[in-house]
């Protein structure tokens, strides 16, 4: 869905799940647009004409685009054209220091690929992109196994450690190095982002971030709500009940517990703000879930 901002939200479904995949039978234009999520696009059949930052791109059945955080875009089909689309919030790659660091420098030198200039790293992602598929529609007809979302995680991670094992190897026209374009401001709310889905359990403070950041508080705030569109507070206090919602599935968990292993500073607080954003007390809503 794409607000007035001309930004566009991924929306979790399904237990918090952040991974979405799609098969797009007849692709309809999109205007310019941006998110915070990394996206992949796979053309089956048909035509793909795609503006990344500028730069616009001619794809055809056999190629694959990969779309960065923070990169404006815009997509203008063929008609009758296929594509199998794949979003994810980039934070799940960013848990390891080693793949958060090498993710930020690739995201400037691939964007395209091709079954025909380099068909073994194509088939290689195309295999796992049809596995995630796979994977999620299997869990839509209610035959998930029961650890989806590692094996999920998992084949997102073996993705990217592909992109990146295969980095020196791509020949010159599928390593294309992207130009530099001044958007410190979006890559710097992007860390943060990830910063706080690294560290939600600590004491983290708006002042904090905007001094890794570089910037001012009342500067750092409002590109922040800008490029998430949510504040610090709220953005925050998600990430954190997020994590306290898997805890309470878990009966033998304490209510008390849950709420300082997910960085509340009291039960008081972690009972208001459940109130506020899930519309029940965790207590409700761990009956509602049939946890008893």
């Amino acid at each position: 869905m794409i607000d007035n901002n001309n930004h566009e939200n991924l929306y979790k479904y399904g237990n918090g799940r952040n991974v979405l995949i799609s098969y797009i039978d007849q692709v309809e234009p999109c205007p310019f647009h941006w998110h915070l999520y990394s996206e992949v696009i796979y053309i089956l059949n048909g035509e793909l004409f795609i503006n990344v930052d500028g730069a616009p791109y001619h794809l055809t059945g056999g190629n694959i685009i990969f779309i960065s955080p923070c990169e404006l875009h815009s997509i203008l089909p063929e008609q009758s054209t296929q594509t199998m689309l794949l979003q994810y919030d980039p934070s799940i790659l960013m848990q390891f220091p080693s793949i958060a660091e090498h993710n930020l420098t690739i995201q400037q030198h691939i964007k395209t690929l091709s079954s025909s200039e380099n068909p073994l790293l194509f088939e290689s992602l195309r295999a796992l992109l049809y596995n995630v598929y796979d994977l999620q529609k299997d869990d839509s007809e209610q035959t998930a196994d029961p650890f989806y979302d590692v094996n999920q995680y998992m084949l997102i991670c073996q993705m990217a450690t592909l992109l990146f094992s295969c980095e020196k190897q791509l020949s010159k026209p599928i390593l294309e190095k992207i130009p530099v374009r001044p958007r410190k401001a979006m890559q710097s709310i992007l860390e943060a982002c990830s910063y706080i889905s690294r560290n939600y359990t600590d004491d983290i403070t708006l002042t904090q971030l905007a001094e890794r950041a570089g910037m001012s508080k009342f500067y750092f705030s409002r590109m922040f709500e800008q490029y998430t569109n949510s504040n610090f507070n709220t953005y925050l206090a998600k990430c954190r009940l997020d994590n306290a919602k898997r805890l309470l599935a878990n009966k033998d968990n304490k209510i008390t517990d849950i709420a300082f292993q997910s960085g509340f500073g009291s039960l008081a607080t972690f009972n208001r703000i459940f109130l506020k954003y899930e519309g029940m007390s965790p207590t409700d809503f761990r009956k509602l879930h049939n946890v008893n």
